[in-house]
């Protein structure tokens, strides 16, 4: 690169990086309010933060991940706290994601076009709205490495592939050279890649075997087949690991030092089974099933191939997760695209684009990720803005032709314009903590009084957080949601009889226990070898499913009145009850009013109140929204902090929560409100007695109780 061209390629980044890293710390004021932090450090904004964060002080199942790696080895350069670290990371790291953006519009000769795509990549609301402030989870990469992957594929093949014409080449030195450096240099991109970032396999295959389909369909014959070594050493560097580099080293050597073309073929056939073999040994039948499973899931095709693990059925998470929720098409467009003015030019541009770069269509599996995300998922939309960012950026090329205005000012221009809408956004955007301080601090009180051993019951939303402040295994997280957990955790919570909660739950740790006996017996290894707390690949359900699903239900409704033996070995158990899972009390009745036999939960009803609101006492009425309405029973929690419930003798009506402190008037159905998570966070503590004892205290916030 000459130094004009330096020059001008950092001054590119450092305008869009800069963009990307002011806007992301616009709400930075906000921050310093006392309320947003504990013990010195900030609280984090999203709850897989503290997956990271726990991982890093080796008290989490995430321990020796990639994140927590790279949050630990930062800190032991820096001295500063992990929670520090990853609060800032994302403004460091996530307006990164310019840089491929910037090399891959240089490639093709426009690199003013990259001002453009380059802030709509960084500031795509889809991926701005997951990467501002305290949002230090993987999501700061996940973009940045498949851009990276698809600029190392437009590098190798660019040579080969300008336009739709296929042109044939004679091999000079140069060309083979660049041959053999471009796909090592893919290669260890994806090394990276699938070391930080393992799930995103399917996008990582699905890219790479287009580009094998695009290169096949693109170049003659004899070009695709000195393609072909190429394509298995990405392969073998991103997926072999230590391994993948020795044969890597040993297949350049032979099949580029070879002439004889028969030889040469044998040499391919063989290195690629050994690809194939290392692919098969990390992702074992994944690397095939983790490919056609979305396909199968999303088209409802063949239902019949699904096998079912338990005898009960279970219920299932996702529904219940904001980000896995589907987009409507105006989400949709605002996500990816920021407006349909930015959206729609930016597809279409694409597509001109495409007519000239062909190589832009190895983007096409990201596109179609966020496209999907009407059904797939919101947090899928954050694949989109890149790629608009490049189709409206290198689209104007046609547009450049015809008039005669410098390509670097109308740039400059049309970036004012792509950043204004996060502008709008971010003078409106307020920090997001997870958890609020007192519930942090209560899991660092939590610290103080249970045994290192302890296991801690709180709602899975929470679990990370635990694992970070109370340095205690927890029962449920953000990885361990699904039904298996999903039901007793949501059972203890939701039951009227704290007979049965406190059953469920020695039950279920009782037979955790045996399974890591046995697990250290027979020496199965735990989920984080080496954490200073081991989780281990147990089943929570194990017993119930021996059962069958009648016998399991019966034995579950039992449980409220028959009274069970249980070892004096279990490991110490404590239920947190926070105000938190109030706002989440639909979902958590609905899990755990399952039933074992049907696979139907019935969900609890909620709902907050707001504008204005009379509650006539004397009758039990209570009007809002321009009707009135019953009351069965009013709980008033006072600023002093002791609370009135009164009652009436109405044959339906609603069950009102009313909180001075915020204040704040909630309505529930029976079924939440005689619900542990609402009695034993709210009503007299001894009432619970002697199945729990109360060991921490902030009402009406946290309290927290063990089990007995």
């Amino acid at each position: 690169m000459k130094k004009s061209n330096t020059i001008y390629f950092l001054f590119i980044f450092f305008l869009t990086y800069s963009l990307g890293v002011v806007l992301r710390l616009w709400e930075l004021p906000l921050w310093n309010a006392p309320h947003l932090h504990v013990s010195g450090e900030p609280i984090m904004a999203t709850h897989d933060a503290y997956a990271w964060l726990a991982g890093a002080i080796g008290t989490g199942n995430h321990y020796n991940a990639p994140m927590s790696t790279i949050l630990s080895l930062l800190h032991n350069i820096t001295g500063i706290n992990v929670a520090t670290i990853n609060f800032w990371l994302p403004v460091i790291v996530a307006p990164l994601v310019c840089l491929p953006i910037i090399f891959i519009c240089q490639l093709f000769g426009i690199i003013e076009a990259s001002l453009v795509a380059g802030t709509i990549a960084s500031l795509g609301t889809g991926y701005f709205l997951r990467t501002r402030m305290g949002y230090g989870d993987t999501d700061i990469l996940t973009i940045f490495l498949p851009l990276a992957y698809c600029a190392g594929l437009i590098y190798w093949l660019k040579p080969f592939i300008n336009n739709w014409r296929r042109k044939d080449y004679e091999f000079t030195l140069i060309l083979k050279q660049h041959l053999l450096k471009g796909s090592i240099f893919t290669g260890f991109i994806l090394l990276f890649y699938n070391w930080f970032y393992p799930n995103a396999y399917p996008i990582v295959m699905y890219t790479y075997i287009f580009t094998i389909f695009l290169s096949f369909l693109l170049t003659p014959k004899k070009i695709f087949i000195n393609l072909l070594p190429g394509f298995i050493i990405i392969l073998i560097i991103g997926f072999g690991e230590l391994i993948g580099l020795l044969l890597a080293s040993i297949f350049v050597y032979l099949t580029y030092t070879e002439t004889n073309n028969n030889k040469k073929t044998l040499f391919n056939l063989v290195f690629l089974s050994c690809a194939l073999g290392l692919l098969f040994y990390h992702k074992h039948w994944g690397a095939i099933l983790s490919l056609i499973d979305p396909i199968l899931n999303y088209a409802k095709i063949f239902p019949f191939l699904e096998v079912k693990k338990y005898s009960i059925k279970l219920p299932q998470v996702l529904a219940s997760i904001r980000e896995a929720q589907n987009v409507s098409l105006t989400m949709l467009i605002q996500r990816v695209g920021q407006n349909p003015y930015i959206f729609f030019p930016g597809l279409i541009g694409f597509v001109l684009a495409c007519t000239r770069f062909p190589l832009l269509l190895i983007f096409l599996p990201q596109l179609g990720l966020s496209i999907l995300s009407f059904k797939l998922g919101n947090r899928f939309t954050m694949y989109g803005p890149p790629i608009i960012g490049l189709g409206l950026s290198l689209g104007l090329t046609f547009i450049l032709e015809k008039i005669k205005i410098k390509p670097l000012i109308l740039y400059l221009l049309l970036t004012c314009f792509v950043i204004y809408p996060t502008i709008n956004l971010v003078k409106i955007l307020k920090p997001t903590p997870v958890l609020p301080q007192v519930y942090a601090k209560s899991f660092l009180e939590i610290d103080k009084i249970a045994n290192p051993k302890a296991q801690l019951w709180q709602w899975w939303d929470y679990g990370y957080a635990a694992q970070y402040y109370a340095k205690r295994k927890s029962f449920g997280d953000g990885g361990r949601h699904n039904g298996p957990y999903l039901y007793p955790l949501a059972l203890a919570h939701t039951t009227s009889s704290p007979l049965q909660a406190a059953q469920i739950i020695k039950f279920t740790a009782q037979d955790q226990q045996e399974q890591i006996t046995e697990m250290q017996q027979n020496g199965t290894n735990p989920s984080n070898p080496g954490a200073k707390i081991l989780y281990w690949p147990i089943d929570p359900v194990r017993k119930l499913n021996l059962m069958g699903a009648t016998k399991a239900q019966t034995f579950i409704d039992s449980l409220k009145e028959k009274t069970l033996n249980f070892s004096a070995n279990i490991p110490e158990q404590y239920f947190v009850l926070s105000w938190e899972n109030l706002n989440l009390s639909y979902w958590i009745s609905y899990f755990g009013n399952w039933n074992l036999i049907t696979g139907q939960g019935v969900h609890g009803g909620f709902k907050r109140l707001k504008g204005k609101i009379d509650l006539n006492l004397s009758k039990g009425l209570v009007s809002f929204s321009g009707k009135t309405l019953p009351m069965i029973k009013l709980l008033i929690i006072k600023k002093d902090g002791t609370s009135i419930e009164k009652s009436w003798l109405h044959s339906k009506g609603l069950y009102i929560i009313y909180n001075e402190y915020l204040p704040q008037v909630i309505a529930m159905d029976k079924t939440i409100y005689n619900s542990m998570m609402v009695q034993m966070l709210l009503n007299n503590p001894n009432k619970f007695k002697p199945h729990f004892t109360l060991v921490l205290d902030k009402f009406p916030w946290v309290r927290v109780y063990k089990v007995n």
